[in-house]
């Protein structure tokens, strides 16, 4: 079954006959493993003589006759059947027996590799495919072959239990390895033909067949760039759509198109996705946005930390100030995530006769209820928080943070235990002043709101800039359809010509109410006091709210 087809040659891709790309990598978790492979070009192409590796010795199959070059027990080597992948197809590969236990029972893979049947990969030689399982009891003897958890007498539960403690074996590492698939036509005398490769985690795993008879110089370890981001549960490798093999070279190289594949630029050609078969969303029950028809949690932090995706409210798991504040969680409940906009910084270590204690940072929600964040392990007063002490600094902050529910028995106050930085996140920084960058090109007036819809009671702030020439003042201010003033946001001197960007809105009026459902118009006038000149524009905002 084909399941993900990438739309590559839409967008640009001319590739020539013959040449395949390694689309999508899953390494975790080990009964998820698999391998995505699209057809970019305008031929069916016939894989008989085509194989797959995860090692770097992958063409000693031809120098060395050595048939099986991977790790015999967590490595494979497999060979592809005499089969075609049509022109624009993806064909999937599954590495685990028990991949319907992640995928579900409606996946179809379109080769598996770990038992000699009807759409299997073809073993190199005996045990190619490296280790199936690990056997955590020793009584392996009881199921069918090496390859499945499948006992020889299906009605002996003793023997069915004995199976169940079998564990498979990953063959994809998560943190350094490399994928290489490559086209062989069996003569010894006749070089392996690179056809794709991709390496993540480092250079140890790098390719380099330079000084091997028959094969051209590959580009040397140390420039060759892998891919350096981890992927975690439930995330997979991908090449990013639309994505030629950046930095390759077009020559002199041992690619089945003379290409050498193992310059390309993989920080640049692939990224980290959420695989694309599951739902994400909010999975605990208990949260304010659990989502029944989530298939798995988004992880919040991982995500933080890659920088590859936007933080996302409403698919990350949160919990209910009020709910909270009404003693509906036990002290001691785990794992509680709030969101809120920080209000105020206090350090107890300042005022403690020891000397010791936590950091307390009180968040506020969309509807006015607050909870205290009682943080350890981290020097809050050296971070961007901080700043909200400052009585002159208009910027505010939004965080996400993730701990223990605890209780101020003496102030009757409910806190959130952060245990270290580590849970949590500054997801955005409210500026209502921006920053302006002189642009001395910059002639013309105009305001630029996000073409988005703005939710105030979620906390949420509409990104804008504006520009204008020299010698101007600037007055951005907000009102509703029929003219009536709402609130001003700028109002400010500018000597030079430029763009202010990174300023925002919070959906507020002049007295800090949230306003009305509806639309709006921001409106920036910008006037020369020595001329008199004045230009405008304006642009509609629309504010929501969540249903």
């Amino acid at each position: 079954m084909k399941l993900f087809i990438l739309s590559l040659c839409a967008l640009g891709f001319s590739q020539p006959a013959e040449h395949l790309l390694l689309t999508r990598i899953i390494t975790q978790p080990t009964i998820g493993e698999s391998i995505f492979i699209y057809n970019p070009t305008d031929a069916t192409i016939n894989l008989n003589n085509y194989y797959i590796c995860d090692d770097k010795d992958y063409y000693k199959i031809q120098t060395e006759s050595d048939m099986s070059p991977s790790n015999p027990i967590n490595g494979f080597t497999a060979k592809f059947p005499n089969i075609t992948i049509n022109p624009e197809e993806t064909l999937s590969i599954v590495l685990n027996y028990k991949y319907n236990e992640f995928y579900g029972q409606n996946f179809s893979p379109d080769l598996v590799m770990y038992l000699e049947q009807e759409n299997s990969m073809i073993e190199t030689e005996d045990k190619s495919f490296g280790q199936a399982f690990s056997d955590t009891n020793g009584d392996e003897e009881g199921c069918i072959g090496s390859q499945l958890n499948y006992c020889v007498d299906e009605n002996d539960q003793n023997c069915v239990e004995e199976c169940d403690d079998i564990n498979p074996v990953g063959k994809l590492n998560d943190d350094t390895e490399l994928v290489i698939l490559f086209h062989w036509d069996g003569n010894i005398n006749n070089p392996v033909k690179d056809i794709d490769y991709f390496v993540w985690g480092g250079t140890f795993d790098v390719i380099n067949k330079t000084e091997n008879i028959h094969y051209e110089n590959d580009t040397p370890y140390g420039s060759q760039s892998p891919f350096m981001k981890e992927t975690t549960l439930n995330y997979a490798y991908s090449r990013i759509d639309g994505a030629e093999e950046s930095g390759e070279n077009q020559s002199d190289g041992n690619g089945i198109t003379n290409h050498d594949e193992t310059s390309e630029n993989f920080t640049e050609s692939w990224t980290i996705i959420r695989i694309p078969e599951f739902n994400f969303g909010c999975t605990d029950i208990n949260a304010l946005n659990y989502d029944p028809t989530a298939d798995h949690n988004i992880d919040t932090f991982y995500e933080h930390n890659t920088e590859l995706f936007e933080f996302n409210l409403n698919l990350s798991c949160r919990y209910s100030f009020q709910k909270i504040i009404n003693n509906e969680f036990e002290v001691g409940y785990p794992n509680i995530k709030v969101f809120g906009k920080v209000v105020n910084y206090f350090d107890i270590r300042t005022v403690s006769s020891s000397g010791s204690g936590p950091q307390n940072i009180t968040i506020e929600d969309g509807n006015g209820y607050r909870l205290t964040l009682t943080v350890w392990d981290w020097e809050v007063a050296n971070s961007t928080v901080s700043q909200i002490t400052n009585y002159y600094n208009k910027n505010s902050f939004f965080v996400f943070a993730n701990g223990d529910l605890g209780l101020y028995e003496e102030e009757n106050e409910w806190q959130i235990d952060v245990s270290s930085n580590e849970k949590m996140i500054i997801t955005k920084i409210y500026t209502p002043d921006g920053e302006f960058t002189p642009g001395s090109s910059v002639m013309e007036t105009s305001i630029n709101p996000e073409p988005f819809v703005l939710i105030p009671t979620l906390n949420e702030t509409l990104n804008y800039n504006f520009t204008f020439p020299e010698k101007s003042r600037a007055i951005v201010r907000i009102f509703d359809l029929s003219g009536r003033f709402i609130t001003s946001l700028i109002d400010k001197y500018y000597a030079e010509s430029g763009i202010v960007d990174d300023v925002s809105w919070n959906g507020r009026d002049h007295l800090g109410q949230i306003v009305a459902p509806g639309t709006y118009i921001m409106h920036l006038e910008v006037m020369n006091p020595s001329t008199g000149k004045t230009q405008m524009d304006a642009a509609p905002v629309v504010i929501g709210v969540k249903n």
